[in-house]
């Protein structure tokens, strides 16, 4: 599954599938982005473990400007945990 980024000036906008490989187009996204910036995950489909693990390492690291808008992890309907 594609991940497909959009960005404005202080806002990315997240879609499809992110995974582990595409970590350094989202951090040079970020570093494009007015600071802060936000990602808005909302319409994402999918997400890997090592993306999981930055989210919550950016979230933590607010220092670095980054803040994250509409994560809501629950499996879609006929996905079991």
């Amino acid at each position: 599954m594609k991940l497909k980024i959009d960005r404005a000036p202080a806002r990315i906008l997240l879609s499809g599938g992110f995974r582990s490989e595409h970590l350094d187009q989202v951090k040079a996204e970020i570093e494009l982005c007015e600071s802060p910036a936000v990602l808005d995950l909302e319409e994402l489909e999918l997400i890997d473990v090592e993306a999981v693990r930055f989210l919550n390492a950016s979230e933590e690291k607010r220092c670095l400007g980054v803040a994250l808008f509409a994560l809501i992890m629950q499996p879609r309907p006929g996905v079991q945990r």
